[in-house]
This record gives structure tokens, sequence and C-alpha cells, in this order.
């Protein structure tokens, strides 16, 4: 096995041992009662450099509940593509958000 396969694996480790460590803070936190806690809070605060599955949310959650503000900026500069850029962060701010949405921002905009 060559070094290269070495940082694979190690690599691999390291991703499945901190998943592992988010679901027990998750798991451990949910069965002594806290519930505000979901796994998906983790990714939070999200500004203009983030991407994933909450940006893409995020974006879809601006177009359709303020398309006046919105729906322009985002459909010129990509969409709901789940990457926030200048676009996103526009939008974010036509909209009357902070230019880092925290968890509960983020469930207010999406709900």
């Amino acid at each position: 096995m060559g070094q290269e396969d070495r940082k694979h694996i190690k690599n691999g480790i390291l991703v499945v041992a901190a998943a592992a460590l988010g679901l027990l803070f998750y798991h451990h936190h949910k069965s002594v009662g806290v519930t505000n806690i979901t796994p998906t809070a983790f990714g939070f605060p999200i500004s203009e450099g983030s991407r994933g599955e909450n940006v893409r949310l995020l974006q879809s959650a601006l177009m359709s509940k303020f398309p006046t503000q919105t729906a322009a900026i985002l459909s010129r500069t990509g969409g709901a593509d789940g990457i926030w850029g200048t676009g996103t962060s526009q939008a974010v701010r036509a909209a009357g958000f902070p230019a880092s949405i925290d968890y509960a921002t983020f469930q207010k905009i999406t709900a």
C-alpha cells in the first residue's frame, strides 16, 4: 500500500469519526430532553461561501416567500444551486435578513 492510499484511508476514517461524533452529540442531547438540536443544525451559521443543501433550501425559500425582492436576483445568478455567492448575499439582504443566517433564522425563512 502506497503513501497516497494511506492518506485516503486516514481521511476516510476521520470523516467517519466526525460523523459518528456528530450523531452521538445529537442523540445524547435528544435523550436528555434537548429538542431544539437537529442534525442539520450543525452546519450553521451559513453565509457567503457556504455550499450545500441548507443553502439550496434557503435559496428556494427566498424565491418562493420573497419573490418581489429575490427571484430576479437569484434567477440571474444560478437560482437554487446550493452555492452562496454574491447573488444569494444580495437576495438575503433584499429580503431583510442578516448576511449570516443562523439556524433559528433559517427555520423562520424555510418554514
